[in-house]
């Protein structure tokens, strides 16, 4: 089975004067063609740093810093911006962006920690 998504070695961050904070910093993982894949962690820990950077949709100042984001063998980093919304259009890559509007699970507008049901 091949991988359709191959990230390698990549770091993320942003410019902020004359340093540069790495948000995302040396992040590799496969995912395998027809594979569903979650990535999970503290708040804070840098999963939609990492889902941004795959998707090519940092904006500055924030940018990859190095690595490699194969999606289907075509290389993501470095490509011209173009031709990523052309990609991300595509029937390749689903639209993400309401994911990030979803409750937690367990988290239907109950009180905190009650999964929206009281129990004596």
């Amino acid at each position: 089975m091949h991988n359709i998504l191959e990230v390698r070695h990549l770091s993320a961050g942003f410019s902020a004067r004359k340093s540069e904070v790495k948000a995302v910093d040396d992040v590799s993982l496969l995912v395998p063609e027809g594979k569903i894949v979650g990535i999970v962690g503290e708040s804070g820990c840098g999963k939609s740093m990492t889902a941004r950077a795959v998707m090519g949709l940092i904006r500055y100042p924030g940018r990859v810093i190095s690595g490699s984001v194969l999606l289907d063998g075509r290389e993501l980093v470095g490509m011209p911006e173009k031709e990523k919304r052309a990609l991300r259009g595509s029937k390749n890559v689903h639209d993400l962006s309401g994911a990030y509007d979803q409750p937690e699970p367990g988290d239907e507008g109950g009180p905190p920690g009650g999964g929206g049901h009281t129990h004596p």
